[in-house]
């Protein structure tokens, strides 16, 4: 007990050689023993933690104690979850071979010592995709009603359950990684948030975010407009018009149709009429067609 009281006496009054590491507060107090003591609660709630001080008066049989107490409450320390907030993966719709395949990421809470690493794993193996952080942030209603991402994109996967109430006006820091796909299979594609510090242990100092993202090859303009036919009334005569019926699967917009008549002259540009309908003389018995042809002109 002496060599003890004699070590923090010393460190008391800061002797040169003993290794003081007491704040400078406790320095203005002189007091004869200080001690630092650590305990580990295994589970949460109030502990009242006492210090008993006891002696024996010496050539006696007496003794005295002296106890003080704290009241210290323990608590579960914040998952990495619940210290960054929501956490959403988007993804877009429609993903092709050789092209780009963006990613979006929206964090609530990036702090500068959250790092955001993504990776993508097919059956050749995984990959490591670049993260990049914007400049801007954004909100779930700014990216719902942009342009570039309506009807685009889908949220993939969240840090949070789907029945959780997501406030579209909370700012998110957006962060995007961009790879291109090589071949024509189901992808996954994996988030990881994780946060480096030595008071973090276990599992708390990371968390995954993970989606399947199917890549197909991108369709060729026979496979969006499907089925083409034109055929021609019969018979046909020199001088006279020849008329045309010219019928298309799965029209859109942005086709423009054009017809080479085969006699030299340049190309006649026509519009579509989706509402047009079918000339009698389709449905004339000099007019042969094949079993799938008749259904597409019959649509």
């Amino acid at each position: 007990m002496r060599a003890i009281i004699q070590t923090f006496n010393e460190c008391d009054n800061t002797t040169a050689g003993v290794d003081c590491t007491k704040p400078a507060s406790f320095l203005r107090h002189p007091v004869g023993a200080l001690a630092t003591f650590a305990h580990v609660y295994t589970a949460p709630g109030r502990y009242w933690v006492t210090v008993w001080a006891h002696e024996v008066v010496p050539r006696s049989n007496k003794s005295e104690t002296v106890s003080s107490n704290v009241s210290v409450v323990i608590t579960l320390r914040p998952t990495l979850i619940d210290d960054v907030g929501p956490v959403f993966l988007l993804v877009p719709n429609s993903t092709y071979v050789d092209e780009p395949l963006h990613l979006v990421i929206l964090i609530q809470n990036l702090a500068p010592d959250i790092h955001v690493t993504a990776d993508c794993e097919d059956h050749a193996g995984t990959r490591s995709v670049n993260v990049v952080e914007t400049p801007t942030n954004i909100t779930l209603r700014e990216i719902v009603e942009s342009d570039r991402y309506r009807n685009r994109y889908r949220i993939a996967a969240s840090s949070r359950p789907h029945s959780t109430n997501v406030d579209e006006s909370t700012m998110y820091s957006h962060l995007e990684a961009v790879h291109v796909v090589h071949q024509d299979c189901k992808h996954r594609l994996r988030v990881t948030v994780s946060r480096i510090g030595p008071e973090i242990t276990g599992n708390s100092n990371h968390f995954t975010l993970s989606a399947a993202v199917a890549v197909r090859r991108r369709p060729t303009l026979a496979d969006e407009v499907g089925a083409v036919v034109i055929v021609s009334r019969q018979p046909a005569y020199v001088d006279e018009p020849v008329e045309f019926f010219y019928a298309v699967q799965r029209p859109h917009a942005e086709l423009e149709y054009r017809l080479d008549f085969d006699d030299g002259r340049q190309w006649s540009t026509v519009s579509v009429n989706s509402t047009i309908h079918l000339p009698a003389w389709l449905n004339g018995s000099d007019l042969e067609l094949r079993g799938h042809l008749r259904e597409l002109i019959a649509v």
